[in-house]
């Protein structure tokens, strides 16, 4: 990008126990392209890792316009560690890039260019998981998950959405009162900061838009029980919004996800019926029981493809059931 007026990008990554594979997401980083850039800053925030990060930090080099420096807290989730960076920032362009995210060399450029076309908005874009030399019914279910998806090059390039991805996510610092920041400080579990997020930004009238071609790597493990227990920690980020900030089930995706997990049925109809079986799987005997069943099962071969993904589908189900049945029966501080 060739600015007569230089830009200046603050990019925060949270961490926390990420360990050795923090390098390649800094070394990524650092590789950016910085036509037009005054200064690129990248605050890493250890969010009370037990092992510290700053070791592994200091220990990269880095030529202007980039510096890169560590922050330590204790340990307060996700959302607080953004904002310890954030009130940090000196950037106009605030970038939050997720410790497992690897960015292409244009991801920096290509969010300074969305904040021109869109300004007073925030940006989230995709993350792609890194293909396996062996494709799997495994990662074509993960990839389902996270929206990784083929899109058509028909599709608009940005769109509005509810929900934010915050794996890399970009925002004006101007927009935000630095003393608050962006996230709640007190919403600790995973996903709880997106949706607290979302509905900060629908009461304050700012726009979320999805930036569809603005894409980077995620280096998340393709491992099913991993899957099942971040769906269940997700599901209780959930009924922690849910019981802090009662309002925000306005939010139409929280307020569908309440209703297909929470609300009880009646009836003989098969929605009912559904919701019966998983009530049933999401026990902790056959929620357990039955991953670990599955994934006995995938390592079978020959196994035709198409008897594994309502498997992982039911499975992964059931721990985000059980995530909201558990967090609805919580005291959240």
């Amino acid at each position: 990008m060739h600015n007569s007026n230089p830009q200046s990008v603050t990019v925060v990554v949270p961490t926390f126990s990420r360990g050795e594979p923090l390098r390649t997401t800094l070394n990524a980083l650092l590789a950016s392209t910085s036509d037009g850039l005054e200064f690129v800053e990248i605050l890493v925030v250890d969010d009370g890792s037990p092992l510290p990060a700053a070791p592994l930090v200091n220990s990269l080099p880095a030529a202007a316009p980039f510096s890169l420096r560590c922050i330590r807290q204790p340990n307060s989730g996700p959302g607080a560690a953004r904002n310890a960076g954030f009130r940090q920032a000196r950037g106009r362009i605030v970038i939050f890039v997720d410790d497992d995210i690897i960015v292409p060399p244009s991801l920096i450029q290509q969010h300074l260019r969305a904040h021109a076309r869109l300004p007073q908005s925030v940006i989230c874009g995709l993350s792609t998981l890194i293909r396996p030399r062996l494709v799997t019914p495994l990662y074509h279910f993960i990839s389902s998950l996270s929206g990784d998806q083929p899109h058509s090059v028909s599709e608009p390039e940005f769109w509005e959405t509810d929900i934010p991805n915050s794996q890399h996510i970009s925002v004006e610092r101007g927009m935000f009162d630095v003393a608050g920041a962006i996230y709640h400080d007190d919403l600790f579990t995973p996903a709880a900061e997106e949706f607290g997020l979302a509905f900060r930004l629908r009461q304050a009238g700012i726009r979320l838009v999805f930036a569809l071609r603005i894409t980077a790597l995620h280096d998340q493990p393709l491992d099913l029980g991993g899957v099942c227990r971040q769906q269940y920690k997700h599901a209780l980020g959930t009924a922690e919004v849910i019981q802090k900030y009662p309002s925000a089930r306005s939010l139409p995706a929280l307020e569908r996800m309440i209703q297909a997990n929470l609300e009880k049925t009646r009836g003989l109809s098969l929605q009912a019926l559904k919701r019966r079986v998983l009530r049933c799987l999401a026990s902790d005997p056959l929620r357990k029981g039955g991953l670990r069943a599955i994934e006995t099962l995938q390592n079978m071969i020959p196994l035709p493809s198409v008897v594994l993904p309502p498997l992982y589908r039911a499975i992964v189900s059931a721990h985000y059931h059980a995530g909201l049945r558990d967090g609805s029966r919580r005291e959240w501080s």
